[in-house]
């Protein structure tokens, strides 16, 4: 649910700004905006964006820092997530905005930056170096023959093709070598295992223009020259080649001394910079609020936005504390302002968890529907439509558990922990009506014969997923009609009450075909409403038709998912049964089982977030607002 939303005004002398913009972040309830965009400035005569030119720079500064401070905490994040902050660092004794602060957090934060980059470049070249170990280890004999002539290049070579591919390839760049040399080569094939195929080349230097062109250039896009670390680069690739395990271990054991400093830069300082990026987190955002507001000579204007459930709280904490220095006003917002009313999501507990998979969805524009609840419906449904198996159900609450216990806590992993909660209850339910358990086991447990046999019966089964399909797209439909009314746009309020009248009439028909009754009524609403879509947004609109019917034929993919898991999971059952050798059938028989839940779960996962992106948010989802982000006090 979109929580209704007010627009806030409150004015005051200058005298009190400081401590009215303190005021506001410890409620931490109004989202402010700039007052360019408040309707009534232009009438207030005040000036908007009077920022001093000591607090830009101040903002600047603070910004900046502020971004070098958490570089280098997400850097000791990746480098130890494990660690947690060991000496205690007292917020108080800084001014966050004093020269000498800034100093000292540039120095930290400069040195765990060099090390950082340091670091990443020896890892780099180490990661060069073991990537062609295989060419090094398979023609170091051979090339520590080769170092000691004159006059003698040599060069490798690799390519990722293998097995018959390889051996062709091998083929065609010999040729190509013999005709650039005339024969006075040696050319090696390594063997293609692990990741490469390598290969060594041997030939006279007065060649080497000629093996650049013939060979090099004309198989640039197919293999790759070895490329020496640039330490090594000066140095022959014989003599490279000869010294490169030494050159491994050095920068390994380098790379191992500047892990251990960042380590302990990590220890020494992590404390100091998570402070200190609170402190300027609070800077900032007080200083960013300075550059939104309006001002005159005497008095300043802030306008923003808040939730009208906390509008009289605000005031009255505003009374409370400025006796009647600040003047504060609120109205909801008009129609025409919706785009720029900051949005607010509040759903119940069980619903709230599927905000994340609208997360990647532009955020619905205020006074629109917000679909969280009804995906919290109808993905858990979907789902256990496709997989409607108890013995899977199980090994989902089981997963459930096992990332509650690896997890407990997160945020992020909490929400996931209720969507997969509510899949596997679904997929509990229907796993009772199609009688399933790890497939054919329901019945050799001797458990009810099953409501439904979706194997036997897949021509009912696929009717049924098509009448979901087709109530789900309607309700698509009917939500878009009341978005469409609700912002007085009659024109494609009535395109919409057109496609309710197709689908309508498709179900009329359909129910008719099984039951007898007369078709007459379906095709005259059918025809009406094609009719009404010609005459209201005329030909491309009704060539539009056709997309009702292909979303409706999307859902069928409920059937063909849930069918082809029913498949596998009696394979997994015949497998065992079919095993001469009972534990060659056990594993097996697990194995398959095993992948038919991963499957199992990724593909109806997709799939439902498919049909809900696709099928439904088409027929309703307006989008076009931002979130609503109110002013807090950082807590240090």
């Amino acid at each position: 649910m979109i929580v209704p939303m007010e627009r806030v005004r409150i004015a005051g002398s200058k005298a009190s700004l400081d401590r009215s913009i303190g005021r506001l972040q410890a409620d931490g309830s109004m989202h402010i905006i700039s007052s360019g965009q408040d309707p009534l400035l232009g009438e207030a005569g005040l000036e908007v964006g009077v920022f001093p030119e000591k607090a830009a720079d101040n903002l600047r500064q603070c910004e900046s820092l502020l971004v070098k401070v958490r570089q280098s905490l997400a850097f000791f994040e990746k480098l130890a997530p494990e660690h947690r902050d060991v000496l205690s660092f007292e917020p108080a004794k800084h001014d966050w905005l004093s020269k000498k602060f800034h100093d000292e957090i540039e120095e930290i934060t400069d040195t765990v930056s060099n090390a950082a980059e340091r670091l990443l470049r020896l890892q780099d070249e180490l990661g060069e170096i073991r990537e062609f170990r295989a060419i090094f280890e398979e023609f170091q004999p051979l090339v520590e023959l080769v170092a000691s002539l004159r006059g003698v290049e040599t060069a490798g070579i690799f390519f990722r093709e293998k097995g018959r591919e390889a051996d062709e390839k091998i083929r065609e760049i010999e040729q190509a070598f013999n005709d650039a040399t005339e024969g006075a080569n040696q050319f090696f094939a390594g063997k293609s295992g692990g990741m490469i195929t390598p290969c060594l080349l041997v030939y006279p230097v007065s060649l080497q223009a000629a093996v650049q062109e013939k060979v090099f250039d004309r198989f640039t896009e197919k293999l790759q020259t070895v490329k020496v670390p640039r330490a090594l680069e000066k140095k022959s690739f014989a003599s490279t080649l000869l010294q490169i395990f030494t050159r491994e271990n050095e920068v390994e054991r380098e790379r191992k001394e500047v892990r251990g400093k960042l380590l302990d830069y990590s220890v020494r300082w992590s404390s100091l910079l998570r402070t200190a990026e609170k402190g300027l987190e609070k800077v900032v955002k007080t200083l960013q609020v300075q550059n939104y507001l309006a001002l005159s000579g005497k008095t300043f204007w802030i306008t923003g936005w808040i939730p009208a459930s906390e509008t009289v709280s605000l005031e009255n904490l505003l009374d409370e504390e400025f006796k009647g220095e600040l003047l504060m006003f609120h109205e909801k917002p008009a129609p025409e302002e919706f785009e720029k009313v900051p949005v607010l999501l509040s759903n119940p507990f069980w619903a709230k968890p599927f905000e994340r998979l609208l997360a990647i969805f532009p955020t619905p524009v205020y006074g629109s529907i917000d679909p969280t609840m009804l995906m919290a419906v109808f993905f858990p449904l979907f789902f256990g439509l496709m997989l409607g198996d108890l013995g899977y159900a199980l090994m989902l609450f089981g997963l459930a558990y096992f990332i509650h216990m690896r997890k407990p806590g997160d945020p992020l992993w909490s929400d996931i922990i209720t969507i997969i909660i509510a899949c596997g209850l679904a997929s509990t339910v229907f796993s009772l009506i199609y009688g399933e358990f790890f497939g054919k086991l329901w019945a050799g447990l001797g458990l009810p014969p099953p409501l439904f046999h979706r194997k036997e019966k897949i021509m009912v089964f696929l009717s049924a997923t098509l009448l979901v399909g087709g109530s789900h797209v309607l309700l698509g439909n009917l939500l878009g009609m009341w978005n469409f009314l609700s912002a007085r746009s009659f024109r494609q309020a009535l395109l919409k009450t057109c496609d309710i009248g197709i689908i309508g009439s498709v179900f009329w028909m359909a129910y008719s075909a099984f039951n007898g009754i007369p078709l007459s009524p379906g095709i005259v609403i059918l025809f009406v409403s094609l009719a009404g879509k010609l005459v209201i947004g005329g030909g491309a609109e009704l060539l539009e038709t056709a997309r009702i019917f292909s979303n409706i034929l999307s859902y069928a993919r409920l059937m063909a998912i849930g069918m082809a898991s029913l498949v596998f999971a009696d394979l997994a059952d015949d497998f065992f049964l079919s095993s001469s050798n009972v534990a060659v059938g056990v594993i097996g028989a697990v194995g398959i089982h095993m992948l038919n839940f991963v499957l199992g779960v990724v593909d109806p996962a997709i799939q439902g977030i498919r049909l809900h992106y696709v099928e439904f948010f088409n027929q309703f989802y307006q989008y076009g607002s931002f979130k609503y982000s109110p002013m807090r006090e950082t807590k240090i």
